[in-house]
């Protein structure tokens, strides 16, 4: 469902950023309540180098999976259009082959019976 252009982050969804978000320069954010440590811990602060790390494993993981969904796209339409060729050429088959029969059977009906 699209929320009309915020580029469908979770925050427009529900108001809640995702599980382990930081905002950029390391600006503590609210983190959900599965972040917290079990044992009652503050949660330490990351450095604004560990935030850009995590960025960018994120990014790199986006583009990958961006490209495996390029190459099955790709796939998929040279797919669509070899079954469509052959598609095209059983009709053409087909429509040759009752050609051949209506012809046949033309012949038929014109021979004198015996």
């Amino acid at each position: 469902m699209s929320t009309g252009g915020t580029g469908g982050t979770r925050r427009a969804r529900d108001g809640k950023f995702p599980a382990g978000y930081r905002p950029p320069g390391g600006a503590q954010g609210n983190p959900a309540a599965s972040d917290a440590p079990t044992d009652g811990a503050p949660t330490p602060p990351i450095s604004a180098d560990q935030a850009a790390s995590g960025q960018m494993q994120v990014v790199e993981s986006l583009k990958a999976a961006f490209d495996a969904l390029q190459r099955r796209l790709t796939a998929q339409e040279q797919t669509n259009e070899f079954l469509a060729r052959a598609n095209d050429k059983l009709v053409d088959d087909v429509e040759a082959l009752r050609k051949v029969e209506s012809h046949e059977e033309e012949r038929r009906v014109a021979m004198p019976r015996r």
